[in-house]
């Protein structure tokens, strides 16, 4: 081979790896378009889903017509589920897809590939870091204040995601099941027996001073064995009482607050335990500054 071919064969070959490099890189922003579709699709099938689950639990059926979809979201909850348990199985998936260009068409279609990726990465960081998502999503953590709920004297502390509220108290203590048995509990049990027979029977006699003991006393009974049913419950679901479990119930109860509006403040959320699901019911009062507070907590068995 002549000097003067084996120049034309070196331009050959640098033009060539130049055509497969910009190939590589255009091939990585296809792969980038067809996976946010494919993004846009997921996403919406796995909305269905989550309907039918709930139309599922709600009434203990499901039409025939989103059974599918019901099962593909039980499908795509185990995926993201083993991603979350092992995020380095994206890393993985990565260097399959640059090995794959690498075999494909070699080493400069490989290296575009790559560059691309990585553009795309630093552009898509730039995008989340100018539009403030990412201060956003620290506005949303939980943490616990203490604040004077509407109508109250005393402050509480509260978990908060910076938009609603909730007494930390209702979670950590309510809903557990360590409201303390009234110490006359019995007692207290047989006077309301007594005071509902006689409102019955000779409400003539049941005075404004009976009415008032049997509200508060039933309130105080009532507490107490509301208290104890959901504690057991959140046992039986397998929802142990820890802290990283009590503050997944209150995210949950949070969230709740986003659908929260004047003439819609009972919301149900549903809490996976080990052994069961639990049916979560929030109802909430909006105070003057227009902060949703969740007055109300409970917790009922999915059947």
């Amino acid at each position: 081979m002549t000097t003067w071919e084996r120049i034309v064969d070196g331009i050959t070959d640098f033009y060539q790896g130049v055509a497969n490099f910009v190939d590589g890189v255009i091939k990585s922003v296809e792969d980038l378009i067809k996976g946010l579709v494919g993004l846009v699709k997921g996403v919406f099938v796995y909305a269905v889903g989550a309907v039918a689950v709930v139309i599922s639990k709600v009434t203990g059926d499901t039409p025939d017509w989103i059974k599918g979809a019901e099962e593909d979201f039980y499908k795509d909850n185990e995926m993201i589920k083993a991603v979350l348990d092992d995020p380095f199985t994206i890393v993985e998936g990565i260097a399959q897809q640059v090995s794959d260009a690498k075999d494909e068409k070699g080493l400069a279609y490989c290296t575009g590939y790559t560059a691309g990726l990585i553009a795309q990465m630093v552009l898509l960081k730039k995008v989340k870091g100018g539009s403030g998502a990412e201060g956003a999503s620290k506005a949303g953590k939980i943490k616990i204040e203490e604040v004077t709920p509407a109508g109250a004297k005393n402050p509480v502390k509260v978990y908060t995601d910076g938009y609603a509220q909730v007494n930390k108290g209702k979670i950590d203590t309510y809903i557990r099941g360590k409201i303390k048995e009234p110490p006359n509990y019995s007692e207290l049990k047989s006077r309301i027996g007594e005071l509902e027979k006689l409102k019955k029977i000779k409400s003539a006699d049941f005075t404004k001073e009976m009415k008032q003991e049997l509200k508060d006393i039933t309130k105080k009974v009532h507490n107490y064995e509301r208290s104890k049913g959901m504690g057991e419950l959140l046992n039986d679901a397998g929802i142990a009482d820890t802290v990283e479990n009590n503050e997944m119930i209150a995210n949950t109860v949070l969230d709740a607050a986003k659908e929260v509006q004047v003439g819609n403040t009972k919301i149900v959320r549903y809490i996976k335990g080990a052994n069961k699901d639990v049916l979560v019911e929030s109802w909430w009062i909006i105070d003057s500054n227009g902060t949703p507070y969740c007055s109300t907590i409970i917790l009922k068995e999915v059947k």
